[in-house]
């Protein structure tokens, strides 16, 4: 019933998490496909080959969600903020396992 997306899926969002032409949010909305995506033996090669650009993914995410959470906090923000964190949590989670 579900399966995992095609190798065509993988490098478009590739291809959008590391172009810098988008905005941070999209590239940041890529990046958790991209941990739904990509195997896990896959993933570490790929975070220490982009890890400047996933860097300042983050960086600009939270420069914004803070900026916005101190002039008005709202649901969508926090979700925002907890995509985020998610990402984050998610290298434990990979190593408990």
């Amino acid at each position: 019933m579900f399966s995992r997306r095609g190798h065509g899926d993988v490098k478009k969002s590739t291809q959008k998490v590391l172009d810098p032409k988008k905005d941070v949010l999209t590239r940041l909305k890529h990046l958790r496909s991209l941990l739904d995506i990509i195997d896990k033996s896959e993933l570490k090669p790929f975070f220490e080959s982009n890890c400047s650009q996933i860097y300042f993914i983050f960086y600009e995410n939270f420069i914004i969600l803070e900026s916005n959470l101190k002039q008005k906090g709202n649901k969508s923000q926090r979700e925002e903020l907890d995509s985020i964190l998610f990402i984050f949590e998610f290298p434990c989670s990979v190593q408990n396992r």
